[in-house]
């Protein structure tokens, strides 16, 4: 397949670069767009090998985990923007084992408990640490802390009059678990999106990093105008782009090191390089 003879000519192959500024711009235009689409088959196979398997095992389960979790007497009323329960406070509900075995910490540690209810005392965000828990009801207000520590209190006001109890926390999750069959397509056409839009984020990019490479292409002696530089560069982003989104590899300014390196491997003069037709056909 001659598309992955390009990518792989992209990657590496002095041959290849040389006769590369020989073709249309927009043999090259037509090239990232094709490598896009083979980036975004790479990552949608990863995703399914690596991750999909465990989250719908993860969301189908919170379902059932949710409706069997929650306590049979608890009734809790949000009416104008106010809460109130039918049972003394405060109320305590304990992290479920299934979470507890999970590494999911605040300040280094899981709270005792997963929600507590107290809308007849004075609170504050500081009740959060007090009550031990990840989310806390007061009369007012939803609070909860992420795993930095950060604590957010949503207001109750623009909540809609509701009463939850167990049999309407059942009925919620048999309404809507029909739809989690949606969530595969849905994050198939998310990741096709995403790859395309970090693509064109980065053929942007390349307005600035081409100035690089015709920095280097000036030091190794080579004849290359900045038009020639970018249309370069949007080859030489190859093996960043799959780098950057199918390996767990990071570090600082990343994109542009293998970008320059690349330059640096594949520019060479005319006396040290020929076109190689086959590839670029």
């Amino acid at each position: 397949m001659k598309l992955l003879s390009k990518i792989k000519s992209s990657i590496y192959d002095p041959q290849y670069y040389q006769g590369l500024t020989k073709r249309p711009f927009s043999y090259s235009v037509k090239y990232i767009f094709s490598f896009t689409f083979i980036l975004a088959l790479l990552l949608m196979i990863e995703f399914s090998i690596f991750t999909l398997p465990q989250f719908m095992s993860g969301l189908n389960e919170l379902g059932s985990s949710v409706v069997n979790n929650y306590p049979e007497e608890l009734q809790v009323v949000i009416k104008d923007g106010t809460a109130s329960t039918n049972v003394k406070e405060p109320y305590y509900i304990e992290n479920p084992d299934s979470l507890k075995e999970t590494e999911v910490e605040i300040h280094g540690n899981t709270p005792k408990n997963l929600v507590v209810i107290d809308t007849k005392n004075k609170t504050s965000v500081e009740d959060l640490q007090k009550y031990d828990t990840f989310f806390l009801i007061t009369k007012t207000h939803f609070m909860y802390q992420e795993e930095s520590g950060k604590i957010t209190a949503q207001s109750l006001v623009d909540m809609p009059d509701v009463v939850i109890d167990k049999a309407s926390v059942s009925r919620f999750v048999d309404e809507y678990s029909p739809y989690l069959k949606f969530f595969i397509p849905i994050a198939y056409v998310g990741i096709l999106i995403f790859v395309y839009v970090y693509v064109l984020f980065n053929l942007v990019y390349l307005l600035f990093a081409a100035l690089l490479v015709w920095f280097v292409s000036s030091l190794k002696k080579i004849e290359l105008d900045y038009k020639g530089s970018y249309q370069v560069s949007i080859h030489l982003m190859t093996l960043p782009a799959l780098v950057a989104l199918l390996l767990p590899v990071t570090f600082p300014f990343a994109f542009t090191f293998l970008l320059l390196g690349g330059a640096l491997v594949n520019l060479e003069s005319d006396s040290t390089a020929s076109l190689d037709s086959d590839v670029i056909d």
